[in-house]
């Protein structure tokens, strides 16, 4: 199937393989230099404003934060649907079946959870608006380096 994110993908999947094992400093494969050189810059730049790695690190920061949120949700979740449960037995004075592994209940805590969310997080993730191709942007911005 085709990335949801972007159309480069594929094309930036063949880049990233390519630039693992590239050590040409002249190298011919389109954006190779360029993308080596950014990357060079993101790993050793500590400057917290840099109009370069700034937006890199902006969108790296809001998207653990988003999976963050999303892990508290279902956790969220999961403890009221243990509540839940339990109330129900008591309510209706059932005897509670044999226990599970705590792992297997967890498992099926989270497959019900998830059957119940009416979204689910790739979903939502899916419904967000698409980032700029940071990428690209980062090339623009940045002087290409005179190599020798």
């Amino acid at each position: 199937g085709q990335c949801p994110v972007t159309h480069h993908c594929a094309g930036m999947k063949r880049l990233w393989k390519h630039i693992a094992e590239c050590k040409d400093k002249k190298c011919l494969v389109p954006l190779c230099v360029s993308s080596r050189y950014i990357l060079s810059h993101y790993h050793r730049c500590k400057d917290v404003r840099c109009r370069v790695c700034g937006p890199v690190r902006e969108a790296i920061h809001r998207s653990n934060e988003k999976l963050k949120h999303i892990q508290v949700m279902q956790q969220q979740n999961i403890q009221t649907l243990k509540q839940g449960h339990e109330q129900d037995l008591k309510k209706n004075n059932a005897t509670p079946t044999p226990a599970l592994d705590p792992s297997a209940q967890e498992a099926h805590l989270q497959i019900t959870t998830l059957a119940q969310a009416p979204v689910s997080a790739a979903s939502a993730l899916a419904q967000q608006p698409p980032q700029p191709q940071q990428h690209q942007l980062l090339i623009q911005s940045q002087p290409q380096p005179q190599l020798q």
